[in-house]
């Protein structure tokens, strides 16, 4: 479930601070604590798509690259398709 940056703040995720140049704008900034857990999430993944993609060569790697960012491409489309039929 979503939950508002506010109700964040107060769980130690985000702190909020006013913006320097603009009073009436608050800035969010992760917490340390959410920082390394997003560290710790980033190493994790690294590892997981090194395990996926062993023994794939850099012209294998770069063709998947390829085909997922085709992928995603369609999936905008078709979304902003969508979104203008409603």
């Amino acid at each position: 479930m979503f939950q508002k940056p506010w109700n964040l703040s107060g769980q130690v995720y985000l702190t909020t601070s006013p913006d320097p140049g603009n009073r009436k704008v608050r800035r969010l900034y992760l917490t340390k604590k959410m920082q390394n857990r997003i560290d710790a999430l980033s190493k994790c993944q690294e590892q997981c798509f090194a395990l996926l993609l062993d023994g794939f060569t850099e012209e294998e790697r770069l063709k998947l690259q390829e085909f997922f960012s085709r992928i995603d491409e369609n999936i905008t489309k078709s979304l902003n398709h969508k979104k203008h039929k409603v």
